[in-house]
Formats: structure tokens, sequence, C-alpha cells
């Protein structure tokens, strides 16, 4: 346990959902599979919060990636049937 909370954004192309103040597995339940994801949108968008020290990211790597680097630390971890390819270099995988 890292911190006494963390904020969820699920998303594809756009944030869909924000879960915020998450304490506990159970208030996230399921979260929305499908394709189209842009983690390049959905990662300069929570940047831009500017609040955030930590952006994790669960993905299958199928997906744009910011051209620019972060404020905060960015990490990926690959799920699935998961690629690397075109992981900016300052995006540490886990």
């Amino acid at each position: 346990k890292a911190c006494d909370r963390i904020d969820v954004f699920i998303g594809d192309t756009t944030i869909l959902e924000k879960k915020v103040g998450v304490h506990h597995v159970n208030q996230v339940q399921a979260l929305p599979d499908g394709g189209g994801t842009d983690m390049g949108h959905i990662i300069e968008t929570v940047d831009a919060m500017r609040r955030y020290k930590n952006i994790v990211v669960i993905s299958d790597g199928y997906t744009g990636w910011p051209a620019q680097p972060a404020h905060a630390r960015v990490i990926y971890f690959p799920f699935g049937d998961f690629t690397l390819e075109g992981v900016p270099e300052w995006i540490k995988i886990a």
C-alpha cells in the first residue's frame, strides 16, 4: 500500500469514467474491454491536472503514446497479449 487512495481513469480515446479516492478493489468491479485506445490523449489529459506524481497505465500497448514526456512519472504495466512497440523511452515498463 503506497498511499491511502488512488484515482482510476477508465477510457478508450477519451476518459469515460473517473473513480476518485479508491480505497478498496471492490470499488472497481469491472473495467470495459475494447479497442481504439489512445493512451497518448488519456495520459496527456490526466497529466494536465498536474496533481499526480505517478500515472500507472495498464494496457495491451496497442495504442498511441504521448509525443512529449509527462510531468508525472509514467509506469506501463503490459497486460494480456501485449506489445512494447512504440512505448516512449521515458515511460517505465514494469
